[in-house]
């Protein structure tokens, strides 16, 4: 699963509206992607220098903003280890959740909120990357991506879009 929150809604939320046999079924069969690749590249590592170059972001910082459902799931880390085991240097947000939380970020009552906690997350990233001229940004939501986008001059970009730069020729 390449969105966390429909992640979220396998692991948990499902099990509201399946038949017990069948959400057991997708839970079990069901995982983040950029977790399965960890995974996969930590049981065979040799395999990561044949199918990544890792030359092109050689000591390259990387800030990651991990969804809120997924750094509840467990599955934020994953990403973080499989960035670093490739040589990047992963400065991770401390900022819970971006605000837009879905549709929450669209709700006229809610848009506030949701505008502050944006607007946060922004300034961590200017702190802690602001000096490099283009900061490479990385969220795993697409309402994290939207958020960025609409607050920041920044261009953030899925996990995944960032590891498929790095695959080699």
């Amino acid at each position: 699963v390449i969105e966390p929150s429909v992640y979220a809604l396998f692991e948990s939320d499902y099990r509201h509206l399946l038949p017990e046999t069948d959400f057991l079924h997708l839970k079990e069969y069901s995982m983040e992607a950029v977790a399965y690749l960890e995974a996969y590249l930590r049981r065979q590592p040799e395999i990561a220098s044949r199918v990544f170059d890792i030359s092109v972001h050689k000591d390259t910082q990387v800030f990651f903003h991990g969804h809120c459902q997924q750094r509840s799931l467990g599955f934020a880390t994953p990403t973080q280890r499989l960035l670093e085991s490739l040589g990047l240097k992963v400065l991770t947000s401390s900022v819970e959740c971006c605000g837009m939380a879905g549709s929450f970020g669209y709700k006229e009552d809610y848009y506030p909120i949701s505008e502050r906690l944006g607007k946060q997350l922004v300034e961590q990233i200017n702190e802690t990357v602001g000096a490099q001229p283009h900061p490479m940004v990385l969220a795993s939501g697409t309402s994290c991506l939207e958020q960025l986008q609409a607050f920041s001059q920044v261009k953030p970009i899925h996990p995944l879009i960032f590891l498929e730069s790095l695959l080699a020729d």
